[in-house]
């Protein structure tokens, strides 16, 4: 399927979440047909991946949001705490097959580590303030935090570099990753055409090969038995 095939396909489910999805009032702000379709792709994003229909608790996006579109933090199944900044980026059909500008990447890129570092100032977006004072007690403890950028055109491949420079440079448990059109369309194949459950990127994902698991095991002293077993790592 070709990127131009699929934004239109996109676009239309989109079109439904503003007429179905978005609350009034909301519809009421959003002035302009663009910023209606970025929140749709917001709210598209989180029910796609993760099966999150209460969003409106998580999305920050508005003026003075410092690129975080989404502040969404989750415990995953060995019980630690994710937060996830997404940054969404819309774009028309006309610009779907082009590739995303490095001058947007490198601005998400000097934007996070601003938050992450806890120096950016209270905004009058109100939302985001909220956010961001649970987002900045989660990184005094040392919690992971991923950032994603989401965007509706191929990637930039000139990025590469600057996108691990960042993650070097911020250090601890810091990941980035750029989602393109290309990426989202072959998700989207993969769940809706062929039944599969494509990698969820607002989940951490664990090898068992490469992780200790610790379990308790019962020790029976009893005469009739000679068993002996004792709590031990895997």
């Amino acid at each position: 399927m070709k990127n131009l095939d699929f934004y239109k396909i996109l676009d239309d489910e989109l079109q439904q979440i503003i007429l179905t999805r978005l609350d009034a009032k909301l519809i009421a702000r959003l002035k302009q047909d663009q910023q209606k379709k970025s929140f749709a792709l917001l709210v598209w994003f989180l029910s796609f991946y993760s099966d999150i229909s209460l969003v409106d608790q998580y999305i920050t996006e508005g003026n003075q949001d410092s690129s975080c579109d989404i502040m969404l933090d989750l415990v995953d199944s060995q019980g630690i705490k994710t937060f996830y900044v997404v940054q969404s980026k819309w774009n028309t059909e006309s610009n779907c097959t082009g590739e995303l500008d490095s001058i947007e990447v490198k601005s998400f890129l000097s934007d996070f580590q601003t938050v992450i570092r806890g120096e950016r100032s209270t905004s009058n977006n109100s939302k985001f303030n909220a956010r961001y004072k649970v987002l900045a007690s989660h990184i005094r403890k040392n919690g992971a935090v991923k950032a994603i950028f989401l965007c509706l055109k191929n990637r930039c491949k000139t990025t590469a570099d600057n996108i691990q420079s960042t993650k070097n440079a911020l250090g601890g448990s810091i990941d980035i990753e750029c989602f393109d059109i290309h990426r989202i369309k072959t998700d989207y194949i993969s769940k809706v055409f062929k039944g599969a459950i494509p990698p969820n990127p607002l989940n951490s994902i664990y090898s068992p090969e490469y992780e200790k698991i610790r379990l308790s095991v019962a020790r029976d002293d009893s005469a009739s038995r000679k068993s002996d077993f004792s709590s031990g790592t895997l």
